[in-house]
């Protein structure tokens, strides 16, 4: 939230599900407000969880019919095309006005987010922070892995017609969204406002980037050829976190190679440490 509300000049968030629940719907308030502010938004959605929460939905046509918000599904689900069906976007990220990027697990809705009753799932995010974005730096490289991605053929506009704006419906919830978010904003302005990031991040000297190739088809697993390189290199240390851990036997048997050659190899997930 508080990225959303101090962009000055771009939002763009990534999401595989998107649901207009407590939390979503303040999201969308919060989105809302920024491109009134006059942000550029732009919104990707996997096209499989959009089919299912997005669609008919009148929050997000009152997003989506606003001039200064962009969305796009990737892969709209097709039950003509069921060979398209596993290809599907997990990443979730924020990028706010080029500069500052989180990065990590959590969906766009209250078993993800807030402090809302009901099952919480807990996932850890990197927060990054780059007031002057060098070409190489990881903001400008989530930034090009977004606009690749954007601009690939199996992405498609969800519901863009400014017309929507005028339903009554729409109207309904837009002021809805509008209200909600200035109760919230009102009680934590304070915190929200607050863009001194300097207590709550750390100096480092790189960070770097990997990710899948983007296509809807089957993939090679690039990521985990470049992780276990990476890893294979390393002189004393290899700490990993993950939420889940799902090997097959090349994996295992990179693990174990691992192991062998660095001294302190460490990897945790939510269910076990090794």
């Amino acid at each position: 939230m508080r990225l959303i509300q101090n962009a000055k000049d771009e939002i763009i968030l990534s999401t595989f599900a998107f649901k207009s629940d407590e939390s979503g719907k303040l999201i969308i308030g919060a989105l809302h407000d920024a491109a009134d502010r006059g942000v550029h938004v732009r919104i990707l959605v996997d096209g499989m969880e959009s089919w299912i929460d997005m669609e008919g939905n009148p929050y997000f046509y009152g997003l989506s019919s606003h001039e200064n918000v962009e969305i796009k599904l990737y892969n709209k689900a097709n039950p003509l095309k069921p060979w398209k069906t596993m290809g599907r976007m997990h990443y979730k990220y924020l990028i706010a006005d080029g500069k500052i990027y989180i990065l990590g697990g959590r969906n766009t809705y209250n078993y993800f987010l807030g402090d809302f009753p009901g099952h919480k799932n807990f996932d850890r995010d990197v927060l990054v922070v780059c007031d002057e974005p060098q070409k190489d730096n990881s903001v400008n490289q989530l930034w090009n892995y977004f606009e690749t991605i954007w601009e690939q053929e199996d992405c498609r506009y969800f519901h863009n017609s400014k017309k929507l704006a005028d339903r009554q419906s729409v109207k309904k919830v837009v002021l809805e969204l509008q209200e909600g978010y200035q109760q919230y904003f009102e009680v934590n302005k304070e915190k929200i406002c607050d863009t001194d990031y300097a207590d709550e991040t750390f100096e480092t000297e790189k960070i770097t980037l990997l990710s899948n190739p983007i296509h809807t088809g089957a993939k090679e697993p690039v990521v985990w050829y470049q992780l276990g390189e990476l890893m294979k290199n390393a002189k004393e240390r290899v700490k990993i976190h993950t939420p889940y851990i799902i090997c097959n036997d090349m994996m295992y048997n990179t693990w174990e190679e691992i192991a062998q050659k660095v001294p302190d190899f460490f990897y945790y997930d939510k269910f076990c440490c090794k």
